[in-house]
């Protein structure tokens, strides 16, 4: 068996392996409180599944893994609910606003991601207690060819919100509709084709060996299925947000949206193959301000939302209570924009002049940040220091001595931070200049403030900073067209490790953070080696270049949490650890 056949085998066991984990009870109590704790051991992000391929002949591939049928309509995870009568027939969930807001599924990325997600599913889902990956509308899949063919099992039954069965001509209308998209990116950039074999059954070949594969097809990911006929019979995709979205097979169907104030969806009016919401309606309604989220969960206008940390005590007095994700993986950042290649001249950034080429100048940054003090203020002392983005003891190729060097590479120490950017050229009669903008991140309240935290720190060492205020479709161009030359903004994800990077680290589209040729060859052999043996030696290199040239300003890892209001919410279990953590809504479970 050659070398690359075993590592194809590792692969399809260590499927098994998460299909048998994420398919076992789980009965450990939710991670709830009725006010603020510090936590006494640092919350830990789940290891991304590919991390734990076994390695060795396997013998043959792996069989098909199959899925046990639904006996009956439950929730994803743990023992049928006992239904009660809910209190109020609307459950409503406050946010932020999308930065995009679209009823067309695949124009919405992770981060925004929450507004469709009550209405579609996907072939891989993903276990709400655990994180695992698990069969959803695909029930097994096998790994074929030398490792970049995939062939899956469509589960039969399975009804539209409009009509219709789901099958197999919809997975590829799924696929046609990105690969017609430019914008989307790695899409095209991951898979080569996807091809009917029968009303039940598809193939998708990717371009090359991609490590990652299951995240594109994923609930992590934005492979939504839709109605092909839905989509056919009204001429292809809404064009106002008056128009509703193509037919999903979810929980709950779209009711309305009322652009930039809430978005409605309705159970649907039959029994649904997985599970059967409490509530007859579920909402998002947009509130920028966290004061404004907490009057209004306070008064009964929401019953759900995200507020800051410094408010859970009022929360608390007031009888609300506080629910935190099963499987913390949500971490916030400062990426840096302005570091672009000039991928038409090689060897060249799009922005030369900018100061945060500079390392000396991104260590300074670093150097400028008082974590602990940021984390006391806004997070409670619940975050958990990042020492390295994308990077984490439970990931791929962690090496315990960043940790040990953190503090002398990134900690606070003002003196350090002036030394550096006097080294880089800088000084009071030439300061550097940097713009930071202020962004709302709706899986956390209080970005903004943490934002202009930082600017008040950078000042501290004699740089002098800029917030800037853009409203989101602007920025978001700009973002997109590479436009920023010396910016930094916070960020907040659950991506894993490989999106992580991709994202927020990579020439590969979006690029949203900054960029170096060297990294972006070593992430190309990282994403086509699926043998997790192999791949740890790349991954540590690579975050070894990352640790020493401070590609970005990690802050914290935090915990995913929601204030409910107990009254007409019991519990709702979901992850934490999918960018945009409003998942899995059709957890939520009534108060009788």
């Amino acid at each position: 068996m050659t070398m690359k056949r075993i590592a194809i085998a590792a692969l399809g066991a260590v499927f098994a392996l998460v299909f048998l984990v994420a398919c076992a009870t789980n009965d450990g109590p939710a991670p709830t409180s009725t006010s603020p704790q510090t936590s006494t051991s640092p919350q830990q992000p789940a290891a991304p599944v590919a991390a734990e391929a076994p390695t060795g002949d396997q013998g043959v591939l792996t069989a098909p893994i199959e899925a046990a049928p639904a006996a009956r309509p439950v929730a994803v995870t743990g023992s049928a609910p006992v239904m009660v009568e809910p209190q109020v027939t609307r459950v409503v969930l406050g946010s932020t606003a999308a930065a995009q807001e679209s009823n067309i599924a695949h124009d919405v990325g992770s981060p925004d991601s929450w507004q469709k997600r009550p209405m579609y599913e996907w072939l891989i889902g993903m276990d709400a207690q655990t994180g695992q990956p698990i069969p959803m509308l695909a029930t097994g899949w096998s790994i074929e060819g030398d490792g970049d063919v995939f062939r899956f099992t469509l589960r039969e039954g399975v009804r539209f919100h409009s009509g219709g069965e789901f099958t197999a001509a919809d997975v590829v209308h799924a696929a046609d509709v990105r690969f017609a998209d430019p914008t989307d990116t790695l899409f095209h950039d991951t898979i080569k084709s996807v091809e009917v074999v029968n009303d039940h059954e598809v193939v998708f070949t990717y371009q090359r060996l991609e490590a990652n594969w299951v995240y594109t097809v994923s609930q992590q990911s934005g492979f939504e299925q839709e109605s092909k006929a839905s989509y056919d019979a009204r001429g292809g995709y809404p064009t106002t947000l008056s128009d509703p979205p193509i037919a999903g097979t979810g929980p709950y169907q779209f009711k309305e949206r009322v652009q930039g104030s809430k978005i409605v969806y309705e159970r649907v009016p039959y029994q649904h193959w997985r599970a059967t919401p409490d509530f007859l309606e579920l909402s998002f309604r947009f509130h920028a301000e966290a004061s404004t989220r907490l009057a209004a969960l306070l008064t009964g206008e929401i019953h759900i939302t995200t507020i800051n940390a410094d408010s859970y005590d009022l929360a608390a007095r007031e009888g609300m209570r506080l629910i935190q994700g099963k499987v913390p993986g949500q971490r916030t950042f400062f990426r840096f924009s302005g570091v672009n290649l000039d991928l038409e001249n090689v060897g060249n950034y799009l922005y030369p002049g900018s100061p945060i080429v500079n390392v000396n100048v991104r260590k300074a940054l670093n150097k400028a940040i008082d974590r602990g003090a940021i984390n006391e203020a806004f997070f409670g002392g619940r975050g958990q220091t990042m020492v390295l983005n994308h990077f984490h003891p439970t990931r791929e190729a962690w090496d315990p001595g960043w940790d040990q060097r953190f503090e002398g590479e990134y900690g606070y120490d003002p003196d350090a931070a002036r030394k550096l950017l006097a080294e880089a050229g800088y000084g009071p009669n030439n300061p550097m200049e940097l713009n930071i903008l202020l962004v709302a991140i709706n899986t956390y309240s209080g970005a903004e403030d943490v934002a202009e935290a930082a600017e008040g720190m950078f000042r501290e060492v004699g740089i002098k900073s800029t917030l800037v205020t853009m409203d989101v479709a602007t920025r978001r161009a700009n973002d997109r067209a590479l436009e920023f030359d010396n910016h930094i903004q916070i960020t907040g994800t659950s991506s894993d490790q490989f999106t992580g990077w991709r994202v927020y680290n990579s020439s590969f589209p979006p690029r949203y953070g900054l960029e170096d040729a060297f990294t972006n060859e070593l992430f190309s052999r990282i994403r086509s080696e699926i043998d997790a043996e192999k791949r740890a030696p790349l991954w540590r290199e690579l975050g070894e270049y990352s640790f020493v040239n401070h590609t970005s300003i990690p802050l914290f890892w935090l915990p995913a949490e929601v204030v409910i209001n107990p009254e007409i919410v019991a519990e709702w279990t979901f992850p934490g650890s999918i960018t945009g953590f409003w998942t899995h809504v059709e957890n939520i479970r009534a108060s009788g």
